[in-house]
C-alpha cells in the first residue's frame, strides 16, 4: 500500500555518522526502521542511501539486518527517491529521514489515513506551517507527484529536500497539512548535533518501563516530568539544512541572471567575454593540437587526438548551458584576437567556491603578462560580482611560470596531492592552491 523510504547518509556536516550512532543497543537508523515498520499502512520499508563510499557502512548494516535498501545520488536526493521508488514499484511514498529516532507510527498512520481516504497528492505534518515536534516529520505523496517533481525541479533546495516543489506548487498539486492539537513546534527531537544526540539518549533512558514502541505522548510525559532535558538542545534552530538550500537557490538565480547576458570583463590589455559557437575556429583548434601548449594539461589531445571545430562548438555550448560553469574567452584589446580561455568550473553552490583554470593558447602572447591580468580579472569578478568566498586551482610544481602567476595574485599552497596526475606515463604531484575572498 505505502512504501516508506528512509533517507540516510554518513556525511552529515554537523554530526558525521550520526545515523549509525547508538541509542541504547541499536543504531539510530535501526530505531527509525523498526518504528516505521509499526505503521499499519506501511507495507515496505526501504533505506535510500548514496553510492558514495562513505555510505558503504549503511549498506552493510542493511544487508546484515535484512533491510531493503537502495543506493543513488548523494546530492540529488530527489533523484535518489525517484529511482528507489521505481526499483521498489512504489505507488505511494512515505518520506522519513534517518535522524528522527522518535518517529511515531501513530502519526504516520494519521497522515496515511487522510492521504488514502482523500484524493490528495501530498499530505504531511507540515512544511510551511509546522505544529509537530521537529523529529516526527512525516510526508506521504504519490509516485505521480514525485515523478513530476523529479522532472520539473531545478532549484538546489528542490533536489536536495525532495518535496519542496510539490508543497510549494499548490496550483499543480493537491496538498494537505495536518496540525497538532497543541503547537509543539518548539520541541526538538531530531539529531543534527551532538547536543541533540545527548537529548534523545537522556529521553530514551527514561523509556525503560514501556513495552514495545513508545509514542509521542510518552516522550511528552517524560519531558513534562523532566523539563530540564529540553535545555540540552532547546536553543538550536530548526531546519538549518533547508535554510542553507534556500541560500543556494538565491545564488543559483543570481548566477543564471549573470550568465543570461553576455559577460564582458575589461582589463588594460585584454578583456574577457562569453564565448559563442562562432569562437570555435581553426585557431582555437591549433592550440589544443600544439604539443607545447599542452605540456602541462591533462586532456585527450596529448595522446594524438585532434581537436575539431565541431567538437569545440559542442564544448562551448555545453559550458554555456551548465549551471556549474562560467567559460570565458581571453581577447587581446588591440586586435580583438581570441588568444586563450579562462573558466570557473565547477562552481560549488553550497560552499560558494569555484575551481579556476586558464589557457593562453596563442604562444605569441606568452610572456606579456596576459595570464596574470586574466587571473586578476577573474578573481575580481568571482568575489565582487558573483559573491564567491573562495577560489581553488591545481598546478603541477614543474609549471613554474604558472605558479608564479598564481602566487603573484594571492593564491597560496593549500595541500599537495602526491603522484595524483599521470602525464605521458609518469605520475606528478598536484599542487592545490587556494585564495580566500578578502575584497
Amino acid at each position: 500500500m505505502i512504501t516508506a523510504i528512509i533517507q540516510a547518509r554518513m556525511s552529515a556536516t554537523r554530526l558525521p555518522g550520526k545515523v549509525l550512532m547508538k541509542l541504547g543497543n541499536k543504531t539510530i537508523l535501526e530505531h527509525v526502521v523498526s518504528r516505521t515498520k509499526k505503521s499499519k499502512f506501511v507495507k515496505k520499508v526501504v533505506v535510500a542511501t548514496s553510492d558514495n563510499k562513505s555510505d558503504d557502512e549503511i549498506a552493510k548494516l542493511c544487508q546484515e539486518k535484512n533491510i531493503n535498501y537502495f543506493r543513488g545520488s548523494l546530492g540529488d536526493v530527489l533523484d535518489r527517491y525517484y529511482q528507489a521508488s521505481k526499483k521498489y514499484k512504489a505507488e505511494h511514498i512515505c518520506r522519513i529521514t534517518a535522524d528522527c529516532p522518535f518517529i511515531d507510527p501513530e502519526i504516520i498512520d494519521q497522515v496515511a489515513e487522510i492521504y488514502l481516504n482523500n484524493k490528495y497528492d501530498y499530505v504531511s505534518t507540515g512544511r510551511i506551517k509546522i505544529t509537530f515536534p521537529d523529529g516526527v516529520d512525516t510526508e506521504i505523496f504519490s509516485f505521480n507527484a514525485l515523478e513530476r517533481a523529479w522532472r520539473e525541479s531545478v532549484m538546489p533546495s528542490e533536489r536536495e529536500h525532495v518535496t519542496p516543489y510539490i508543497w510549494k506548487n499548490t496550483n499543480k498539486f493537491k496538498v494537505y497539512t495536518i496540525n497538532c492539537k497543541k503547537n509543539l513546534s518548539f520541541m526538538r527531537w531530531t539529531v543534527d548535533e551532538q547536543r541533540d544526540l545527548e537529548f534523545v539518549r537522556e529521553v530514551y533512558k527514561r523509556m525503560g518501563k514501556i513495552k514495545g514502541i513508545f509514542r509521542t505522548r510518552d516522550v511528552l510525559e517524560v519531558l513534562e516530568k523532566n523539563p530540564e532535558l529540553m535545555k540540552i538542545n532547546g536553543d538550536i534552530g530548526n531546519d538549518e539544512g533547508y535554510s542553507k538550500s534556500i541560500n543556494e537557490d538565491k545564488f543559483l538565480i543570481k548566477l543564471k541572471k549573470i550568465k543570461s547576458k553576455k559577460i564582458i570583463i575589461n582589463g588594460k590589455q585584454i578583456y574577457l567575454r562569453s564565448l559563442t559557437k562562432r569562437n570555435a575556429t581553426k585557431n582555437y583548434c591549433s592550440w589544443l593540437n600544439d604539443e607545447e601548449v599542452n605540456k602541462y594539461l591533462v586532456n585527450k589531445y596529448r595522446n594524438g587526438a585532434k581537436a575539431t571545430i565541431k567538437e569545440l562548438r559542442s564544448y562551448i555550448d555545453e559550458k554555456n548551458k551548465s549551471q556549474e560553469s562560467i567559460f570565458l574567452g581571453i581577447f587581446y584589446k588591440k586586435n580583438n584576437k581570441h588568444i586563450g580561455n579562462i573558466k570557473l568550473e565547477p562552481i560549488d553552490l553550497k560552499r560558494r567556491s569555484a575551481i579556476t583554470g586558464i589557457l593562453i593558447g596563442d604562444k605569441n602572447y606568452w610572456g606579456r603578462g596576459v595570464a596574470s591580468e586574466a587571473i586578476k580579472l577573474i578573481i575580481t569578478f568571482s568575489f565582487k560580482k558573483l559573491g564567491l568566498v573562495e577560489l581553488n586551482l591545481g598546478v603541477l610544481p614543474e609549471n613554474k611560470s604558472a605558479r608564479r602567476v598564481y602566487e603573484k595574485n594571492g593564491f597560496k599552497l593549500d595541500r599537495i596531492k602526491k603522484k595524483s596526475i599521470k602525464l605521458d606515463g609518469r605520475f606528478y604531484d598536484n599542487y592545490l592552491m587556494k585564495l580566500i575572498n578578502n575584497l
